[in-house]
């Protein structure tokens, strides 16, 4: 049996950063191992490469994040219009 990696030392290992690592244990997509509540989390150097070449396959995947459209601008209540001068006389548009 090979010794259990700490997620540091499969940052280091694979170069990805420790979060990255971190977020997949804690989400289950790493196999790892917690002896307790508090404790940190473990991986097998097995399963590791396993969750690499299982992340490595396939085409990479860019993220682009578009603007959020245009809202349009809020209809005015009919009593709000009733107190502004008519859109000729207005200042402001």
């Amino acid at each position: 049996m090979s010794r259990l990696l700490t997620l540091q030392e499969a940052a280091t290992a694979t170069g990805l950063p420790y979060s990255v690592l971190w977020a997949a244990a804690r989400r289950g997509d790493l196999p790892s191992v917690r002896f307790s509540v508090r404790g940190r989390y473990r991986v097998a150097p097995r399963d590791l490469t396993a969750w690499l070449e299982a992340h490595r396959q396939g085409q990479a995947t860019v993220r682009v994040a578009l603007p959020a459209p245009p809202r349009p601008a809020p209809a005015m209540s009919a009593a709000l219009e009733a107190l502004m001068p008519p859109p000729a006389e207005r200042r402001f548009h």
